[in-house]
């Protein structure tokens, strides 16, 4: 059986007095990539940071147990001790302390004392790795860093600290196409040198072209609404989060689009048809001269007149065959279907 290095039942958070997620479920094991997907604000990010302990959000019910141990009400310092880390979206700034200070005391508020020639070896090839220059372990931690340094710093320290649990939040975000490759090669390692589990908060998939992904998951409005393997991202990729609205919901929009369309259509047909009506009546009799129009110009108005109908008629099909094609659900296209028959009886 796999060893759990995280498990999330009904997690539910808020900050203030907004509540942001609504009974969270989630489980890695030791190995596992998982990637964590969805719009913006639906509460992505609160999750990380409530896993990692940050003491603005309140946990208001569930459990989360790291290694097996409760750490649901446990500190930030305690958690990073016990093993997890978290990367953050927009790493801060801290004047006066060296990027290598900072990661050597935390490796050893870790793991104690640590040899100080090892630890300098272990960095200096960790910065070959991400390639960054050496020069940037004596700067102020991310002080006068560009965002691709700031989010390479983050990944060096993660390859330092070795973690049992990585939780990165949108790592590739602001980097280019070779920032995003080397990110992703130190991202591997961990996972195959430490055998460590990661959680992956992304809105691009970019990160991914190099990594493994063993589970996907789809977060809205604070609750995680679907679960699948890779496959899930390739989903995502091609329609979006379309497939995660309830079917009842794009069944309910469907119907109503094309219920108002339908609608002003055969208004429109049944106009129409009423001026083709009237021009053939009036065609033999030249009553178009007393409104000072010539009588040739009936024939004119007529075929505008139809050609009118056939447009309208093709414009309001379009429109349904595109809504079924992304909807993606077999009752819209059926529903689809039928106007469009509907449609061209009129016409």
């Amino acid at each position: 059986m796999a060893e759990q290095v995280l498990n999330v039942t009904g997690l539910a958070a808020r900050v203030e007095d907004k509540q942001l997620l609504h009974g969270v479920d989630l489980t890695i094991n030791k190995g596992e990539t998982h990637v964590l997907m969805g719009p913006n604000g639906a509460g992505k990010s609160t999750l990380g940071y409530v896993l990692m302990g940050a003491p603005k959000y309140t946990v208001t019910g569930g459990q989360i147990l790291f290694k097996g141990e409760d750490i649901t009400h446990e500190s930030t310092d305690k958690r990073a001790k016990a093993g997890m880390f978290l990367s953050f979206q927009e790493p801060l700034e801290v004047p006066g302390l060296t990027l290598e200070g900072f990661i050597r005391s935390a490796l050893q508020q870790k793991v104690g004392h640590v040899r100080y020639y090892d630890f300098k070896k272990d960095l200096a090839r960790c910065m070959d790795i991400l390639q960054m220059d050496a020069s940037y372990a004596e700067r102020s931690l991310n002080v006068g860093f560009s965002g691709g340094e700031k989010k390479k710093a983050e990944i060096l320290q993660l390859m330092m600290l070795k973690p049992s649990l990585a939780i990165l939040d949108e790592t590739d975000s602001g980097l280019d196409v070779d920032a995003v490759r080397t990110v992703s090669h130190g991202v591997r390692l961990y996972r195959e040198q430490q055998h460590g589990a990661l959680l992956i908060i992304t809105h691009s998939t970019r990160i991914l072209e190099s990594l493994p992904v063993d589970a996907a998951h789809v977060m809205e409005n604070g609750v995680i609404v679907k679960n699948g393997g890779p496959e899930l991202v390739d989903a995502i990729n091609d329609v979006g989060f379309w497939d995660s609205i309830p079917l009842w919901a794009v069944t309910l929009i469907g119907g109503l689009l094309i219920t108002v369309l339908s609608f002003v259509m055969i208004l429109t047909v049944y106009g129409r048809m009423f001026s083709l009506w009237m021009y053939a009546a009036i065609a033999p009799i030249p009553l178009a001269a007393f409104a000072g129009e010539p009588t040739a110009n009936v024939g004119k108005n007529f075929i505008r007149s139809y050609a009118g109908v056939c447009l309208q008629g093709l414009v309001i099909a379009l429109s349904c065959v595109i809504f079924s094609a992304l909807a993606a659900s077999p009752p819209s296209v059926d529903t689809s279907a039928s106007v469009v028959t509907a449609v061209w009886t009129y016409v």
